[in-house]
């Protein structure tokens, strides 16, 4: 299988802009699930430095690693396992070992040891040149993560990249000042040293998106760099994702690496906060085999789905207009809205697309603060024409008259008088009419739906759900006087009912994902996490329902002590 064209391994990269995003653990994860689904998988750790995909594989240490085919290491007299020294495909090959894993092979990193010799930095990129002609279906590669120029060469490398982030702002800007370095290895790769002296500068300002109008009037150096582009795949991990504000980040990212760097991220995948990931890396264990149902582990599907084998072909060029300036594109284009969006969803879209544009925002990791004033310029225009319903039919009929969009892709006039009249007595547009406004609104493009027709508003802000209705058709619950109350499960879950708090906004305001409040209120300790993880969820619960924190977990303790002690 090795080196022959038709039969080339495809090769999926893992990075992070910033060490602790989970790039070691995704990728190893990924490998396995890949692996169980029949799959010939090699996992290759080609992070620079700390390489220990292993751990997360559950090996020990390997005795041979790709620090063999570093050309400062000789071969060990009389070891004929060693490969020569020589860097090549079927040397490379040769580190493969077995793992506890069917189909799944690994290539361990160069450990950080004194007696290692030194990587060079362009030693990971040319690995990953290896890597399709290994003999297997798939490589899930390890890039590391964070700033060094091991990593970013890595990256520039790499034709198909997976990025690894968390929501905070200093590893989404990592991520987009890593991104910028894989950009623009592609633009030195399709043009010429002289050509990518010249427009470094540019790059620098305006984005890889600057570049390809600077060079659109010179069509050879244009069409290369096209082809370039069209050779790169690119997605995005949001990973420990905590709350639906923060899956706003992933629209943010979207919005930079469109408007600036004339990139689409495909696929964007979030996974939401996990201690079982935590408690898997800290006790050494295999994440996927530990905690086989750990929201993480489920998320993978979905990566699978996307980036398996079949979603990591080579794609065919779009033949859209993506390279087109910024300066040509529609209001609903520069919003990501569809032209049939109602004013609040005009409303939501504006405040998630400015906010990476804005002074301090992550925007400005890949461009100066001239141009991104400009962007936002662009982003209040489009905001004030499409939020005002007048000046959102003038600006339509001009489309349709110029033939950018078809009359039967817009609003109909009956949804605006709707709209028209949600507005003179309070309502939101239709979807959102019991659904509270605002930040804390669900974002459309999360994936949750919108609250049904008849719920009703909470006390804590939230609207009835999970728990919620229950308490709306059920009688009040008779509990003890709070002096002689003892708080277990039960007795929290029935407070919380009474209160009209529904489970939805306690995950919100707590920050604790909604199956683990549900075991806490059913008494399912074995679902539960460790005492230390558990007394926290316990005080967070207790003060969202104005009870004595230290009484809540006391009492709650008690019940989980006696139960952890008639384990067998």
């Amino acid at each position: 299988m090795t080196g022959s064209p038709a039969t080339q391994a495809r090769v999926l990269a893992l990075a992070g802009g910033k060490g602790g995003v989970g790039t070691t653990l995704l990728a190893a994860n990924l490998a396995i699930h890949l692996a169980r689904q029949g799959r010939e998988v090699i996992l290759l750790d080609l992070a620079p430095s700390g390489a220990s995909a292993h751990v997360q594989i559950g090996l020990p240490r390997p005795k041979h690693h790709l620090g063999e085919l570093l050309p400062e290491s000789p071969p060990t007299a009389g070891d004929k396992s060693r490969p020569r020294r020589k860097d090549s495909a079927s040397a490379l090959a040769r580190l493969c070992v077995a793992t506890g894993v069917p189909n799944l092979k690994f290539i361990a990193g160069v450990p950080d040891d004194p007696a290692s010799p030194p990587q060079d930095d362009t030693f990971g990129a040319h690995i990953l040149g290896l890597a399709p002609r290994l003999p297997c279906e798939m490589v899930i590669v390890d890039l590391g993560s964070g700033q060094s120029r091991g990593v970013r060469m890595s990256c520039r490398a790499a034709t198909t990249l997976l990025m690894v982030t968390t929501p905070e702002p200093q590893s989404l800007r990592g991520l987009l000042r890593l991104h910028a370095t894989a950009l623009h290895g592609v633009m030195e790769e399709a043009l010429s040293s002289v050509d990518t002296t010249e427009l470094t500068a540019i790059f620098s300002s305006l984005g890889l998106r600057g570049v390809l109008e600077t060079i659109h009037d010179r069509p050879r150096l244009y069409q290369r760099l096209l082809e370039a582009l069209e050779r790169r795949r690119y997605g995005l991990i949001l990973n420990q994702v905590r709350t639906q504000s923060e899956v706003e980040a992933a629209t943010r990212i979207g919005a930079v690496l469109s408007m600036v760097q004339a990139v689409v991220v495909d696929p964007v995948v979030s996974l939401e906060y996990d201690l079982s990931a935590v408690q898997a890396t800290g006790e050494g264990k295999v994440l996927s085999q530990s905690y086989p149902n750990a929201p993480v582990v489920r998320g993978l599907e979905r990566l699978i789905t996307a980036f398996g084998p079949a979603g990591a072909q080579p794609r065919k060029p779009r033949g859209d207009n993506r390279y087109a300036p910024v300066s040509t594109w529609h209001h609903y284009r520069i919003l990501a809205l569809d032209p049939r969006s109602s004013p609040r969803e005009v409303q939501r879209h504006y405040q998630w697309i400015r906010a990476p544009f804005q002074a301090g925002g992550e925007a400005e990791a890949v461009a100066t603060r001239t141009h991104l004033d400009t962007v936002l310029a662009r982003v209040e225009a489009a905001y004030r024409t499409l939020l005002f319903l007048e000046n959102r039919r003038e600006y339509d009929q001009e489309l349709v008259r110029e033939g950018i969009l078809e009359r039967s892709s817009l609003r109909s006039l009956a949804q605006d008088a709707r709209d028209e009249a949600d507005a003179r007595t309070g309502h939101t547009d239709q979807g959102q009419r019991d659904q509270p406004a605002g930040k804390d609104a669900v974002p459309a493009a999360s994936g949750k739906p919108a609250s049904p027709p008849g719920r009703k508003k909470s006390h804590a802000g939230g609207t009835a759900g999970r728990g919620q209705e229950e308490a709306a058709t059920a009688p009040e619950e008779d509990l003890p006087s709070s002096a002689d109350r003892h708080y277990n499960g039960s007795t929290l879950g029935r407070l919380r009912r009474r209160r009209r708090i529904d489970l939805d906004r306690i995950a919100e305001i707590t920050k604790i994902r909604v199956p683990q409040i549900e075991c806490m209120e059913a008494d399912d300790y074995a679902n539960l996490p460790v005492p230390v993880f558990l007394r926290g969820f316990l005080r967070a619960y207790a003060t969202c329902l104005d009870l004595d924190p230290r009484k809540v977990v006391t009492d709650y303790m008690e019940g989980y002590d006696a139960w952890h002690r008639m384990r067998p």
